[in-house]
C-alpha cells in the first residue's frame, strides 16, 4: 500500500511539472501589439509585404506562429484547448480584436 501511494504521488508531481513547464514556455509571448492592426491573410501577404515595405499598422499571416487560427466574426470554432495554438480574432474589416493562446 505504501509503494502504491508513493507511486501515485510521484506521478502526480511529474504531471504537475509537465503542466507548469508547458504553460511557462509561452508565458513571455506578447501578442498585445497586434490588437488594432489589420491582418493580411493568404499567400499574397509576403508579396504585399515586400512591395509595401515595413508597415506598423498591419500583421501578416505569414508572421503568425505556425500553429494558429484566425477567427472571423460569427465563425464557429472548436472548444479544444491547445496551449501551442495562437487564436487571432478579427472584426469584419480584418482588424485584430483579440489574441490569445488555446
Amino acid at each position: 500500500i505504501v509503494i502504491c501511494i508513493a507511486m501515485r504521488f510521484t506521478v502526480l508531481i511529474a504531471l504537475c511539472v509537465v503542466v507548469a513547464c508547458a504553460s511557462c514556455a509561452f508565458a513571455n509571448d506578447d501578442f498585445s501589439s497586434w490588437v488594432g492592426k489589420k491582418l493580411i491573410e493568404g499567400k499574397d501577404a509576403a508579396q504585399l509585404h515586400a512591395l509595401a515595405g515595413e508597415s506598423a499598422d498591419v500583421v501578416l499571416e505569414t508572421d503568425l506562429p505556425q500553429v494558429h487560427r484566425v477567427i472571423h466574426p460569427g465563425q464557429m470554432v472548436t472548444m479544444d484547448y491547445r496551449p501551442d495554438r495562437v487564436n487571432v480574432s478579427v472584426d469584419e474589416t480584418n482588424v485584430v480584436t483579440r489574441v490569445y493562446r488555446g
